[in-house]
């Protein structure tokens, strides 16, 4: 099984995460232009992630974050990046492939550029 995000071939993904510090900013940026009923599933799914046991949902937590209010929730993703690099990976790694399956489920809800 392959380690790209898109299964179905067509190259419509979102960038792939494998510690590139450039390809982290890119999925920065699209988070920032997710629209907000998409930072409110990511909230929700985060908040639910830290009731349950496990870290499963802090990424997903900073991720709504961001998608709402960029400016602030960049400050504590660039301190849990410094801070957690492996997790802060991990938990990129996961919300793309949340999102490339909400997109494949759902075509044009997250508003991401394809072919990136």
């Amino acid at each position: 099984m392959s380690d790209s995000p898109s299964m179905n071939g067509t190259g419509a993904e979102l960038a792939t995460f494998d510690g590139d510090s450039a390809r982290s900013e890119a999925m920065i940026r699209s988070l920032n232009s997710l629209p907000p009923e998409i930072g409110i599933l990511l909230i929700t799914v985060g908040i639910i992630g830290l009731v349950l046991p496990g870290p499963i949902g802090t990424p997903f937590f900073i991720a709504g974050g961001l998608a709402l209010w960029p400016r602030g929730f960049s400050k504590v993703e660039h301190w849990f990046e410094r801070k957690y690099p492996k997790m802060h990976d991990g938990g990129m790694r996961q919300i793309e492939r949340f999102l490339v399956d909400l997109e494949k489920r759902y075509p044009g809800t997250t508003n991401h550029p394809t072919g990136t």
